[in-house]
This record gives structure tokens, sequence and C-alpha cells, in this order.
């Protein structure tokens, strides 16, 4: 689909999305994602850190770890046996405190801070498009949002998708710039400092336990790894998204760059000395547009812990209060970070105006080349502050592939039924090489992917065999139930979800589309909610209309989006893959979306209701006629 663009007043502009073209929105969730408490206490016990880094801090031991899910008084001393339950709007919410973890898991999913809001008058949390949230969750794991894989299949660095290319960047941007907002800022540093206080007061009662029989502290302090946890883990997903965006960036300048270049050259040879240029405004336009993009990125993704308590108590002393109201030192955060993107904006500025100033000096050129002159000051000024731009930091390998390179795991993967029976064996045999193929595809790219690709595993069940209707998904499931809580189910494999291949997955994949099966038309199989009751009134209750329990995902995002975000790390639900699914003409997931690319959508429904509508009417005269 060729780029499209409108001539404004000020030159070309991308056409961009309208109204019609944003999604339903939903509530953001908690600043700190739930999964963070899992992803802490693994680091803790074995000392690797999001990055895979080794702390050089006393492991918390194993041994320890069914303190954590025993009240109290079950296990503390004096006063530590005595705490109240954690603090609610009218006082503690009961006189007996639950488990550390529980205490721990309140204030990680924000549920304090709701109830505050509800008996005040602050605003409830706030409201984001879903795959907004989605690429949020994304982010915080340290998950690319687009693979190169799915880069390379969508086609994003032709000239044609530049407006996709450049929306999907900017998702991630403002990832970064909705973390910076003093209010969702506001809820990490308030969540990071109540949690610091609640491990450490954990801490200090598993020291009593010990110094009450005369013996020495534990050399581990929990404390101490939650902060070495945190500062490892903004490093992290800083450096994965600055990484992606400015990878991606620096190629979309090169190739629009030369893109300009050869257009500047292709002018006239008027005699030996003298020549004509060509210059072309709307690829003038993208390189702008891309600087812009490199700038913003270069300034919001970044890692904002101000105000964060440490082990050292080492704080920013204009967030010290920390009993301050919230609203309060959300304001000082709010000026500090209006003076930290004021400084690097004046930074760039006055590099800018110093590289123009000089080269109109030394080297002035006519009016007309003014314009891609400033362009080529602005480039060099930026790299000149930030050699990121030119030599991007390096992508880390993410959490999900790290945690199958455990010695102790031996697969990990799905079940996959087979619930299309017909065609022969040969012909079935030939669809699953080119369903694994496009599986694999997926994974080009992921760093240290080939060290775990030994263990993936897809274990085949053919629903004949097990008397399952084709395409029956309720069977399958019923099925998957019985077997999935047996001795005998393979280890490793997913019990939450499973795959399956339905007469329509198997068309997907078809010959007659295979001059399709790139981008986000390509050929897809069915995950399946292992948990879904399609008999339950509660679910019919509460449930999509819609819904069946299961959604339609292409071959690509198998183990870099349902094995990642899914069943690794609980980033995301099988209600909102369905949801995201159904945005899409073929209702397929393919990945979080954006305002244009659902603008193409919309427009190529509208022009295939079109193209019905006029065949219908012909179809209507020639009735008439006859």
């Amino acid at each position: 689909m060729a780029v499209q663009w409108r001539e404004g007043s000020n030159g070309p502009q991308l056409r961009g999305a309208g109204r019609e073209d944003a999604e339903e929105k939903v509530p953001a969730g908690p600043a700190y994602e739930i999964s963070t408490l899992n992803v802490f206490l693994a680091a803790a016990t074995s000392g690797i850190m999001p990055g895979g880094n080794r702390t050089e801090l006393p492991l918390f031991p194993q041994s320890e770890m069914a303190v954590l899910t025993q009240k109290y008084e079950e296990w503390a001393p004096e006063p530590f046996n005595k705490l109240p339950g954690p603090q609610g709007i009218f006082g503690p919410s009961s006189s007996v405190s639950p488990a550390p973890l529980i205490r721990w898991m309140h204030l990680l999913s924000g549920m304090d801070d709701i109830l505050a809001m509800a008996f005040s008058s602050q605003t409830l949390p706030t409201s984001v498009e879903r795959s907004f949230k989605l690429v949020k969750t994304k982010v915080w794991l340290g998950i690319v949002p687009v693979t190169d894989a799915r880069w390379r299949a969508k086609g994003l660095d032709a000239t044609d998708n530049i407006e996709e290319a450049l929306a999907i960047i900017a998702q991630v941007v403002d990832v970064f710039k909705h973390l910076a907002k003093p209010e969702v800022q506001g809820d990490l540093r308030n969540i990071n400092n109540k949690l610091w206080a609640e491990i450490d007061v954990f801490q200090d009662a598993c020291n009593a336990v010990r110094t009450t029989k005369g013996e020495q502290a534990p050399a581990w302090n929990l404390t101490k790894l939650w902060e070495a946890f945190n500062e490892h883990h903004y490093k992290f997903i800083e450096q994965q998204a600055r990484s992606w965006a400015l990878t991606h960036l620096k190629t979309l300048h090169n190739i629009w760059k030369q893109k300009f270049l050869v257009t500047f050259q292709s002018g006239r040879v008027l005699n030996a000395t003298q020549a004509t240029v060509r210059i072309d405004h709307f690829d003038m336009m993208i390189m702008r547009k891309i600087q812009e993009l490199q700038f913003e990125a270069d300034i919001y993704i970044r890692s904002r812990t101000d105000g964060f308590i440490t082990a050292s108590r080492e704080i920013n002393p204009s967030l010290a209060n920390i009993d301050a109201p919230k609203e309060q030192l959300n304001e000082i955060y709010r000026h500090v970070e209006i003076s930290r993107v004021s400084a690097m904006e004046a930074a760039f500025q006055m590099t800018a105006d110093a590289r123009t100033q000089h080269r109109r000096r030394e080297a002035p050129v006519p009016a007309f080349l003014e314009e891609p002159s400033l362009n080529t000051d602005r480039e060099f000024a930026h790299k000149e502050l930030q050699p990121e731009i030119e030599t991007p930091p390096k992508m880390q390998m993410e959490r999900w592939v790290r945690m199958q390179m455990d010695e102790k795991v031996e697969r990990f993967g799905f079940v996959i039924y087979r619930l299309a029976y017909e065609g022969s064996d040969a012909e079935w045999k030939a669809f699953v090489r080119k369903l694994e193929a496009g599986i694999e595809s997926g994974l080009e790219g992921l760093v240290g992917i080939d060290g775990v690709k030994p263990k993936m595993s897809l274990h085949w069940i053919d629903g004949r065999e097990e008397k399952i209707p084709e395409g029956d998904l309720d069977a399958a499931r019923k099925d998957f139930k019985a077997i999935s809580d047996l001795p005998s189910f393979p280890s490793g494999l997913a019990k939450t979800t499973f795959l399956a291949i339905t007469p329509h997955c198997l068309l997907s994949f078809s010959d007659a589309r295979e001059g399709d099966r790139k981008g986000d038309y390509r050929g897809f199989l069915q995950a399946v909610d292992a948990d879904f009751d399609n008999a339950s009134k509660k679910d019919k209750k509460s449930d999509p209309i819609g819904y069946d329990g299961s959604f339609k995902i292409i071959d690509q995002l198998v183990w870099t989006d349902l094995f990642a975000v899914f069943v690794a790390c609980n980033g995301q639900t099988m209600h909102d893959y369905w949801a995201l699914a159904a945005q899409h003409p073929w209702g397929v997931y393919v990945g979080p979306t954006t305002g244009v690319r659902r603008r193409q959508w919309r427009e190529m429904k509208g022009g295939l209701g079109f193209f019905l509508e006029a065949s219908k009417k012909v179809v209507d005269e020639r009735a008439r006629g006859n």
C-alpha cells in the first residue's frame, strides 16, 4: 500500500489516524506490572538480575521462601507477630497481618491507592488504548514490541510503510512519556517506597528470629536485593527500548536520506560547471519526522526513579519528605522533569544553532537549499550530543529466553491438536512443515534464541484418535483438561492454553493465499483458553460478547508473544488477545496495532463493502433485465 499524505499549509504531511481509528480504552493497570514480584523473587534467589547481570549481594535462600506465605504471628517474634493487616481507608483491614507475600501483592497491585482514590476527590486510574497497554507491558518486561522477524514480514523498512513504522516506534516513546507523567511516576514512587518499607519490616523480622535465639542475623538482605533489582530492572528496560527504537530509526533515516540524495542528484546537467538539482519535499519532511522521533526517543526513553528510597537512604533532596501528600510530591517531580527535559532541549538547540551559524559563515548556500541544510545541521548536532544515534546500545536477551536456558528446563512449549481431517497424509505432512517453518521464522533476530531452540516443543495430538469432531474446540478443551493433570503429561508444556489446527486454519496456509502470507495476513492457528467454560453462567456474564475461549493468532507470534507474554510472564489475558484480534479483517491476532494500521483496515473494509454493494447492484439489475 503506497504511503498516503496530504499537502498542508506548511508543506506535505502524513495523513495520520482519525477519531474512528481509536481503540477501546481500558484501565492502564497498576504502575508496577503484577508479574514484577515473581521476577524479583526469582532474581533474589538466583542472583541473576534483569538484563542477565549477576549481583554480588548474598542471595535470598530458597529455604526462606516458605516464610513468605505464612502469617507473621506464625513465625515472627514480638513485635512483628502483632502486626495488623494492611492499611485501608478506615484503618487496618484486619487485626492480624496476612503473610508477607499477601501484604506485598496488596501494595504492588495498587489496591491501597485505588481505595484511597475511591474515597477522595482524586481522579480514578488512567485509561489507555488496548494496544498501548500491551506495548506498555512488553516494555516493562523487556520484550520488544515488534520483533525483527515481524518488522521484516510487515515490510516496515519499505518507503510505502513509513507512516506505520513511525507510528509503531512512537508508541514505545509514548509508553515512556506515560511512565514519566507526574501521576504515574507518583504511583511508581509510592509503590516502590511502600514496598521497600514492607520488605524492610520482613527483613527486620527475619533478623529478630535469629537474634532472639542468640544467633547472628543472616548475611542476606532482601531490602538491598529489592534495591538492586529495581536498579537493574529500570536500566534493562531502558536499554532494550533504546536499542530497539534507535536501531530502527537509524535504518529508516539512512533509507530516506539515500532516497532524498538520489532525487537531489537526478537533475539535468546544463554544462561542464552547472547542473540543476531536484528537492523532494515529501522525503525531506519524512527525514525531519525521523529526526524529531530520534530526539524524543533520546529524551524520554530513560529511567525515572526520582524519590525512590534506597537502603543507603539516598534520595532526591526535593523529594526526601516521603510522608508528604502524594499530590505535593507529584508537583515537585513535575518541576524536576520539566527542568530535565528543558535542559536537554536547550543543549540540542544551542548545538544545532552553532552548527548552522558556522555553516552559514563558512559555506553559505542558496535560499532553496537552506531547509535541507538545516536538516543536516540538526542531524549532526544530535549525533554530536548523543553517540547512541549512530551507535545504538546492544539488545539484551529477553528474560523469557533466559528462563528456558536453566538446566532444569528440559522442554517448553504447547500441546497442539489436529482438528482438520481432510486431505491425504502427504498433504498433512507438507502442511505441518509449512506451519512449523512459519512458527520458527518468528524467532529470527532474538538474542540467545539458538541456545533454547532444541528445547522448544509442539506436542501433536491427532483429534481423530481421541474421537474429537472436526473443528470442535470445546471437545478438544475437555480432552486437554483430562490429560493436563496426569503424571504422564509432558513436563514444561503450557497448561493454561493449547493450540489447535481447524479447517479454517488449514485454509489460511493454503497456496491460494500464498501471496498474502506476509505481514498481517499470514497463516494462523487457534489458541485456546484451557480454563474457559462455555456452559458456565458466570463466564457468559463476565466474558466479552462473542468470546468463545479462543482466538486466532498468526504463526510468527506463537513463541514471541503467546508464550513469552502470556505463558512465561502472565502479562496478558486471553480476553485481551481476543479483543485485539477482533479488530483485524480476518479476526486474527497480529500483535498490538496503531491508529495508522486500523485506518488502513477500516478503509479496506469500506472498499470491500462498496465492492460487494456494487456487485449486488449489478446482479439485481441483471435479474430485473431477465
